[in-house]
């Protein structure tokens, strides 16, 4: 079992992690309006990139809440 002052350093630490992510979304979502739309191709799929950074983002905030139980 962690002690709290474990937990508590961990918990800064994933905080920190997600206000990475949140910042890099606030960014990013700035910037979209002023960039084309931009497509890019991966076999026979074809991707669009605000959507695959917008599935990034949420997976990786999911992926923090569920550790976490935030």
């Amino acid at each position: 079992m962690k002690s709290y002052y474990e937990l508590t350093k961990e918990n800064e630490k994933m905080r920190a992690e997600l206000q990475s992510i949140k910042a890099l979304a606030l960014m990013f979502n700035k910037q979209k309006n002023q960039l084309p739309a931009i497509n890019f191709f991966h076999g026979e799929q074809k991707y669009n990139i605000e959507a695959v950074l917008a599935t990034i983002y949420s997976n990786a905030v999911n992926a923090l809440n569920e550790k976490h139980n935030w």
